[in-house]
């Protein structure tokens, strides 16, 4: 049985929110930002035997889904069918409506350390944050709006960090963000470094400062297959799992 998250269900589901994965993470800052039903964010959970089995997002009409051994996937196919869903991001395929792509999940093992002759800084003015992201051919930007207002919501709310490495003029050189996170994990995201500046260790000084911040959590990446392995390695990265994205075949 799926049901929208409400006051009978709410204990369950934030307590799922919990778990140390990626979806998890995803799902459970969401919740946190932004609540059930705000900013067309809305939250179900999947019950089996009176259990929660998995948990279901949807906003904008893309979805993340965290599955279990128990989930149900038929249901589940069927529901994100009837919600109309154009993206579709699972541990694994459930349905045959997608066409499906797998990125690598990597965990941080052992953090590294390394020198940066640049300064540092937790609160980058986030349109710059967004033009250098811009320069990033492989990074999929959304409108400048819509990243305004939610990264500025959820810096507000302690739900979302940056860190970015800048020169003494306070140019943006390189960035990071977290991109999902709950009080287990945090998922780190939209590194870039500005083109002419590349190769100088100024992406690895902004993952590892925000790594040092979030030392207490288990820290996870997402990456394409066949890029980037070597330098997330670098940094005491090991793969750990696959994260599968759909899209909607119609």
């Amino acid at each position: 049985m799926i049901s929208y998250v409400d006051e009978k269900t709410i204990h369950d589901f934030k307590a799922m929110c919990t778990l140390s994965n990626v979806y998890c993470a995803r799902i459970g800052c969401a919740f946190d930002s932004f609540g059930q039903g705000f900013c067309g964010n809305d939250f179900w959970i999947q019950l089996s035997d009176g259990l929660p089995v998995s948990l279901i997002m949807k906003c904008a009409g893309d979805a993340t889904v965290l599955l279990t051994e128990k989930s149900d996937e038929d249901e589940l196919a069927e529901f994100i069918r009837i919600i109309g869903c154009k993206t579709l991001s699972s541990s694994r395929p459930f349905s045959d409506e997608y066409i499906y792509n797998e990125s690598v999940v990597m965990k941080l093992q052992k953090l590294k350390s390394i020198d940066c002759p640049f300064k540092i800084t937790d609160c980058p003015e986030l349109n710059s944050v967004y033009d250098l992201l811009c320069c990033c051919e492989v990074l999929a930007v959304p409108d400048r709006e819509d990243f305004i207002l939610d990264m500025s919501h959820k810096l507000r709310h302690g739900t979302a960090f940056i860190r970015a490495a800048e020169d003494d003029s306070g140019n943006l050189l390189s960035c990071a963000m977290t991109v999902g996170m709950n009080h287990s994990c945090a998922v780190i995201g939209a590194v870039a470094v500005r083109p002419d500046m590349r190769r100088q260790g100024l992406g690895s000084a902004a993952v590892i400062s925000l790594a040092e911040l979030l030392k207490e959590k288990d820290i996870y990446i997402i990456r394409e297959k066949g890029k980037n392995s070597e330098f997330y390695k670098s940094l005491g990265f090991e793969d750990s799992g696959i994260f599968v994205s759909g899209h909607c075949r119609g």
